[in-house]
């Protein structure tokens, strides 16, 4: 670490908009505190399955309060995370596969995920990225055919 100024504390981590900075650029701690909301907000949708919620309503919670939280900011964070930490993702992912929270297989690993956020959003002529990504490709009608 540069050293102290004045005044000014220095800080291994800070929380800035809703994600944790550390100073070695490493996303451990906010990986940790990510994946201890999603165990909490798994234990109520157990609960909340127990008490008769249909599938339906549980698969609306576990896209709005699960997995929407490990894909926030995912484009800043994702880049700087570990083989460790991207198990333990992962493992999140099958756990709501395996207990039936209503979670589909939309997305297997973080990978998927990640994968998936990124080039979905390329491809809208909004996107900064827009312009890398080669034309599209038009197959003539008459050059297909089903087997």
């Amino acid at each position: 670490m540069p050293p102290a100024l004045e005044e000014i504390e220095q800080l291994r981590c800070v929380k800035l908009l809703g994600m944790l900075f550390q100073d070695n650029f490493k996303t451990d701690s906010h990986v940790q505190y990510i994946l201890s909301q999603c165990v909490q907000r798994m234990y109520l949708l157990k609960l909340l399955q127990h008490q008769g919620l249909p599938l339906n309503k549980s698969r609306v919670l576990v896209y709005s309060l699960i997995v929407s939280r490990i894909g926030y900011a995912l484009s800043a964070w994702g880049g700087f995370v570990s083989v460790e930490i991207c198990c333990k993702i992962d493992a999140m992912f099958k756990r709501l596969k395996r207990y039936m929270y209503g979670y589909t297989t939309d997305y297997l690993t973080f990978s998927d995920k990640a994968d998936s956020d990124l080039f979905c959003n390329m491809r809208q002529s909004y996107h900064c990225l827009h312009h890398v990504l080669p034309p599209l490709r038009t197959v003539p009608k008459s050059s297909w055919s089903p087997l």
